[in-house]
């Protein structure tokens, strides 16, 4: 039986990770600072796996939690693009020295594979080509992408120089049901806002193209990559439709069968409209078979759903 380390495991996408590889055999065990993290989002399986309080800004704390693991699934990040740009010494100290410590805390610990959760649009920053490959030049323009892509950067070279199994992932926007999800993200706001009949305003033209990747479809495509010989790469991943703001709020009122006014708002200056975020995860399908299983549409209701009864 495989053991796992989910850093960040008691966040949004950690958490449920937790759950998914729990039922798929592993044992699992959850670094977290319980800073942005809630315990109450492992309490349903708080007695079947490892709680671990710690910081992978320590590297002690990262050295114990990396101790008898086979597989790292490497979430834990300041992932608010506001709190990077207010802080950006606590995202350089998390999302760079932090991802360095787990690095150097599995050194010499005979792990199969370290897996690394970055943000695709994070990391590419202005789109100058479409479809959007690995191959895109990655221009991160907040302190968000900048610190992300600098542990992306040391994912790399720890591979190179240490031989280190490591994978980057560069995962479009996640949504859908999870212990820890919050109303943070566009679908999930969108969802609000229909479930309550209230205005929906978008920002800029709308016409932005994005990816949106349900979140067990994420989370199977962590399994694949931690389960193939794969090593030395990053990915794409993301979910099969590329949908621009507009069509995505009408999309979301169709399904709620909402009355919902949808309105525009003048861009922040600081935010990029990228009019054409057409991501291509081709490499990921050749390479470990990752596939997701949920349409927009489909995801969407699941969500609604979940939000409706809970």
């Amino acid at each position: 039986m495989s053991k796992i380390l989910i850093t960040g495991g008691a966040g949004y996408i950690g958490s449920l990770a937790a759950r998914k590889f729990l039922e798929d055999g592993y044992e699992v065990r959850v670094l977290d600072n319980f800073l942005y993290g809630s315990r109450d989002n492992l309490e349903q399986i708080r007695d079947d796996i490892e709680i671990f309080e710690g910081d992978i800004r320590n590297i002690e704390d990262t050295k114990k939690a990396v101790e008898g693991v086979d597989k790292v699934l490497h979430l834990a990040a300041i992932s608010s693009i506001p709190l990077c740009s207010k802080d950006p010494d606590l995202a350089i100290d998390t999302n760079i020295k932090g991802t360095k410590n787990v690095l150097e805390a599995c050194l010499d610990k005979n792990i199969e594979k370290i897996l690394y959760a970055n943000g695709a649009a994070g990391i590419y920053g202005k789109i100058v080509e479409t479809p959007v490959t690995e191959k895109h030049p990655a221009k991160p323009v907040s302190s968000y992408g900048v610190t992300k892509y600098g542990g992306e950067l040391f994912m790399s070279a720890y591979y190179e120089t240490h031989g280190l199994p490591t994978i980057t992932f560069r995962q479009s926007n996640v949504y859908g049901p999870s212990p820890g999800m919050k109303i943070n993200s566009v679908i999930q706001i969108f969802v609000n806002k229909c479930l309550k009949n209230e205005k929906i305003e978008i920002f800029g033209s709308g016409n932005q193209i994005r990816n949106f990747i349900f979140i067990e479809d994420l989370i199977d495509a962590y399994k694949k990559a931690l389960e193939s010989n794969v090593k030395g790469e990053v990915f794409n991943v993301g979910g099969f439709e590329n949908i621009s703001i507009n069509d995505l709020a009408e999309l979301i009122v169709k399904v709620t069968g909402s009355n919902t006014e949808i309105s525009h708002k003048e861009m922040n200056r600081e935010e990029i409209e990228n009019l054409g975020f057409k991501l291509s995860f081709e490499k990921a399908e050749k390479m470990f078979g990752f596939k997701p299983k949920h349409s927009l549409e489909e995801g969407i209701r699941k969500l609604v759903e979940y939000m409706k009864n809970g």
